[in-house]
């Protein structure tokens, strides 16, 4: 797939910003691991990447995959999304929301009954958006350090 150096890129830079909110939580793969983590993902039926584009360039890019029912997560067939991210000089122009919207509305083509994602408490404004579409917060991951 042509995309594909460009989410690598794009996972690699999220991982990053992840990794700055907490370093003790996150780690930060290459970009040549999420190179061959899409690579195989491309692959599953189960998952889906979708490509947020302005005027022909990627700014964004969305990965989420259906996940089978779970008795740790207490769930039954869920569709996750991994990931949401948006390049920082296309942020505030709507393309987040629009490929959010997309994601939804795909989960919905697929028979899909909820969507479930995890975003940073230290990512105010990512919660917002999703709290403004309707998302609701269920759990609160804690990890302690040992």
């Amino acid at each position: 797939m042509d995309d594909l150096p460009v989410l690598a890129e794009f996972g690699s830079a999220l991982a990053a910003q992840h990794g700055a909110y907490d370093p003790r939580r996150f780690q930060v793969p290459s970009v040549q691991e999420f190179s061959s983590f899409f690579g195989a993902e491309l692959a599953n039926a189960d998952a889906v990447t979708l490509i947020a584009q302005e005027e022909e360039r990627i700014v964004g890019y969305a990965f989420l995959r259906v996940e089978p029912p779970s008795v740790v997560d207490l769930a039954e067939e869920t569709m996750w999304l991994h990931d949401l991210y948006i390049h920082p000089a296309a942020r505030g122009r709507g393309a987040g929301r629009a490929l959010l919207q997309r994601v939804i509305d795909l989960t919905r083509q697929r028979g899909g009954k909820r969507l479930l994602l995890k975003v940073s408490p230290s990512n105010a404004a990512a919660a917002r958006t999703f709290e403004k579409i309707g998302f609701r917060a269920t759990m609160l991951e804690m990890q302690l350090d040992l």
